[in-house]
């Protein structure tokens, strides 16, 4: 097993352990204004399906990212960014990463602040 598929396992084990309903994944656009977006975790794999894969969201609704013709992004979370929130501790509903953004081809998003700052 790799160090990251360790991080992962302690991850997972972290999210089951607190319960958590929301995973939170935030990134900054290229004003450093913050941006998020929630993805509910209705069943067990959710979160590890995020973790591996990332998710696809439209680059084009960030102002500044990219045109509606070539928009297709990936947020991908940075395991030593997890933390929960305690917005709702009677629900213990959320967690968070801050994430790297992606193209879909797997190549880092040249208009990444976070990516850029690297």
């Amino acid at each position: 097993m790799s160090e990251r598929d360790d991080k992962i396992d302690d991850v997972i084990k972290q999210i089951d352990e607190y319960g958590s309903k929301f995973l939170r994944l935030q990134f900054s656009d290229i004003h450093g204004t913050p941006k998020s977006m929630a993805v509910s975790l209705k069943k067990p794999d959710d979160a590890e399906d995020v973790i591996n894969d990332g998710l696809l969201f439209d680059g084009s609704s960030v102002p500044g990212f990219t045109a509606i013709n070539n928009s297709d992004l990936a947020l991908k979370p940075d395991l030593d960014t997890f933390s929960t929130l305690p917005w709702r501790p009677e629900d213990k509903g959320t967690c968070r990463f801050i994430c790297d953004v992606y193209n879909t081809d797997g190549t880092h998003f040249e208009g990444d602040p976070r990516g850029v700052l690297k």
